[in-house]
């Protein structure tokens, strides 16, 4: 997604790995709040729950949230914070609260 963006602009690819590079170590600093932050749009996104004001939302509460759309979910917030989920960790993720406290525990 990166090399995309930077392409677009007109960088030079190089200069595209030392931004990844520079997200990846301010991800290890984030704030609990940055992320759930970024958990949510990328929830709302994917779910296209474009109006949602809520801070918490829950798998059994969605009905957008389907098995396809909880692969999208974990395979956008894999790329987002270049982490990887064990198979566990993936069905446990069953609400944005839930995927904060993964992601956290990953830091």
């Amino acid at each position: 997604r990166m090399w995309i963006i930077c392409y677009g602009n007109g960088i030079l690819f190089y200069d595209c790995v030392i931004m990844i590079l520079t997200f990846v170590v301010n991800f290890k600093n984030m704030k609990k709040e940055d992320i759930e932050n970024r958990v949510l749009e990328i929830l709302k996104k994917v779910l296209g729950l474009i109006n949602e004001t809520s801070k918490h939302l829950n798998k059994q509460d969605i009905e957008t949230w389907d098995s396809l759309k909880h692969i999208m979910i974990i395979a956008e917030i894999e790329m987002e914070f270049d982490i990887q989920f064990e198979p566990e960790e993936i069905v446990e993720m069953d609400s944005s609260g839930e995927i904060v406290r993964v992601i956290t525990k990953k830091q």
